[in-house]
């Protein structure tokens, strides 16, 4: 990955870090206010960010997978049947909601993912894309309690409650770097996953965690293995994912 150094540099900061540092509203005055050392890092950021276009030009093609989820909460349903719903939201508005279920599973268990992980969106060579100007990974961990065959029709409420056509309208029409229109999106899915927990949560389904990372194509969409090492801790739950470049 040594021809993507300003990239994988730039995934050191959280994309709405980024999205503030590289954007140019409001007064030149406010700008020039900034403490010395904070202009001298969006300097610097605005030089890697320049770098890592041109490292990341050509296609792309990436896939995504959950690689370790463990449950942590301490529940009163002994075992039970969790559900994964994860999306892939890019540039195109391509969007797949995956819902395994997995029976059995107690307090402290690992979700049996097997040794590749659960394959997400981009699912396979074959299927590959390049995302465009983002990437977006989010889902929701969830304990069944009613019946998963109205799942598609809960997120479709939810989609419309929490005005997600608007979000997924930006990301297909986006054609170049806007700070604006990109904070737009990130917070939209934010909006999107609080509304889908409270609809889960009065059909009596039990909510476990949500997760959500957004990475920048100048960020190489986040390629790597999430964290290192380890997990993330997100809510009741422990994470890895990996986005891989094929």
């Amino acid at each position: 990955m040594s021809e993507l150094s300003s990239a994988k540099e730039l995934m050191r900061y959280k994309s709405k870090d980024l999205l503030y540092a590289l954007s140019k509203k409001g007064p030149m005055r406010e700008r020039r206010l900034r403490p010395t050392a904070v202009k001298k890092e969006e300097q610097e950021i605005e030089k890697l960010f320049t770098k890592a276009t041109k490292e990341m030009s050509g296609t792309k093609l990436i896939t995504v997978s959950l690689k370790k989820l463990k449950i942590l909460r301490d529940h009163d349903w002994g075992s039970g049947e969790i559900y994964v719903v994860t999306t892939i939201l890019d540039n195109s508005g391509q969007k797949e909601f995956k819902t395994p279920i997995f029976h059995g599973i107690k307090d402290g268990d690992l979700l049996p993912f097997g040794s590749g992980g659960m394959l997400v969106g981009m699912k396979s060579k074959d299927q590959a894309k390049d995302p465009g100007l983002f990437l977006d990974l989010h889902g929701i961990v969830m304990e069944c309690d009613s019946d998963i065959r109205t799942l598609g029709d809960r997120i479709q409420k939810a989609k419309k409650e929490s005005k997600f056509d608007k979000i997924e309208e930006i990301a297909k029409t986006l054609s170049a770097f806007d700070p604006t229109k990109l904070t737009a999106i990130m917070n939209g899915v934010s909006i999107f996953l609080d509304v889908l927990v409270a609809i889960m949560q009065d059909n009596k389904d039990d909510y476990v965690a949500q997760f959500h990372d957004f990475y920048l194509r100048q960020q190489a969409f986040g390629v790597g293995r999430h964290p290192e090492t380890g997990t993330y801790r997100w809510q009741d739950v422990e994470l890895a994912y990996s986005i891989d470049m094929v």
